[in-house]
């Protein structure tokens, strides 16, 4: 008679490998890898350039989120002069500075992350020093830029 074995996900012969009490079989538990287990988000150290990645699609989702909201604010501002005195006073307070400023290192880190994936594709940086270097370039280029951006603006 056929026996499901609930670990291996296999069928097996009933009389082939003894059942143990929990429905498991014994060759599942003898053959257990002890696996280490990182649960501390402190001990795992992101190199600099996977933190420019994770940073390059989490711009990449801000600025996709924040295309209905610029949509929206477009076509408040042009029904009529008080949906502009509507739209500019959204604008210029302290939300829509802040929403404005973080759209806008989205932009600008969305951008030269791409930039520098475009030179990795050319094969141009990819030595281990340079590598760093441009990750830290967009990583630290980015929220300078739109700082400087936003105080223009």
């Amino acid at each position: 008679m056929w026996r499901r074995c609930r670990r291996a996900r296999a069928f097996r012969w009933e009389n082939e490998f003894p059942a143990r009490s929990d429905g498991g079989c014994y060759t599942h538990a003898m053959h257990a890898k002890k696996r280490p287990v990182f649960l501390s988000l402190p001990r795992i150290h992101l190199p600099v350039a996977g933190v420019a990645s994770i940073l390059h699609r989490v711009s990449g989702v801000v600025l996709f989120l924040s295309l209905s909201a610029a949509s929206g604010l477009f076509s408040l501002s042009l029904q009529d002069p008080a949906g502009w005195r509507a739209f500019q006073a959204v604008l210029y307070g302290w939300p829509g500075r802040v929403g404005l400023m973080l759209v806008l290192w989205a932009l600008l880190h969305h951008l030269f992350a791409g930039i520098r994936h475009l030179l990795l594709d050319l094969h141009i940086g990819l030595d281990r020093p340079l590598y760093r270097y441009s990750a830290w370039g967009v990583l630290i280029a980015a929220p300078v830029v739109a700082l400087w951006l936003g105080v223009l603006l």
